[in-house]
């Protein structure tokens, strides 16, 4: 960001501007600036390198969405709201499946962090009520919504509403992993409670890792557009051919040219007549 800014600066042939408000993450960055050097800036950043090369949005109706947050001008004052992509699919773990009790209310904590955090008070409302819409479409009873929602409401406004006394550092605690078996993982919780453990459960987040592959593997004579090899049984000799064929008719022609084509004899049909030697058809090697 610093040596962006400075480019910034050095390239700019107007006086040097106090950008009031600058932020960036990663390549996404919110800024505001006078909307009559906006050209002009947008090219002082594209100038900096040929392959970073930023795109400008302005805001629609004094709104600019960045990230997770819309960015709103409303009495000469910026607040802020909740932001989803119109591509959100509202997709989230669903309740009914083998996951924990503690991740599905931590899906729910999650959401409410985000309208308690992300959004002026005068939204509250309107995205708690779309944060419960969600969650229903995922299966979430209404009865354990309300209730995980209250319990996180009140801690959170507990916490904003406490004086800042800066605790002193504690250790950290000390968890005790294991994968997460319906009515089964739960039956540690006394043992790490002895041992002065706290109980974490883990979940595959992959299928493959569930599911095994059963998929036969496919035959070395099956496959096709191959480079092959065959040895010869009796001495150190080989002989390496490609194919865009399936190998085996490859191999049997190769085995037939020497009682059907004998005016045109290959090279393998030649050192079989001319040493008495025979390949190892059944051990085709592919190269590639």
């Amino acid at each position: 960001m610093m040596f962006i800014k400075e480019q910034f600066v050095f390239k700019l042939s107007f006086p040097i501007l106090n950008l009031p408000l600058y932020i960036r993450y990663v390549d996404d960055i919110a800024m505001a600036a006078p909307s009559s050097l906006i050209s002009q800036i947008l090219h002082t950043f594209n100038s900096h390198h040929k392959r970073i090369q930023f795109t400008i949005e302005l805001p629609d109706s004094d709104q600019l969405n960045f990230l997770d947050v819309s960015l709103i001008i409303n009495n000469q004052r910026l607040e802020f709201n909740w932001y989803q992509k119109l591509t959100f699919s509202g997709r989230l773990l669903n309740f009914h499946s083998q996951h924990p009790v503690v991740h599905k209310k931590g899906v729910i904590i999650g959401l409410v962090d985000k309208v308690f955090k992300l959004s002026h008070p005068r939204f509250h409302e309107q995205n708690l009520t779309r944060v419960i819409n969600i969650l229903l479409d995922n299966s979430y009873p209404l009865n354990f919504i309300f209730r995980v929602v209250s319990c996180r409401l009140k801690s959170l406004i507990y916490k904003s509403n406490a004086p800042d006394h800066s605790p002193s550092p504690l250790q950290p605690p000390s968890f005790f992993m294991i994968a997460f078996i319906k009515n089964l993982s739960h039956k540690f919780l006394p043992i790490a409670h002895n041992l002065n453990k706290c109980l974490a459960f883990t979940v595959s987040n992959k299928l493959n890792k569930i599911i095994k592959r059963h998929k036969d593997a496919l035959p070395v004579l099956s496959h096709s557009d191959v480079v092959y090899k065959l040895s010869c049984n009796s001495c150190d000799a080989s002989y390496i051919g490609q194919t865009k064929r399936q190998l085996n008719t490859r191999v049997v022609e190769h085995r037939r040219n020497i009682s059907l084509h004998h005016d045109r004899l290959n090279v393998v049909s030649i050192h079989r007549l001319e040493n008495s030697h025979e390949f190892d058809w059944d051990n085709v090697q592919i190269l590639d």
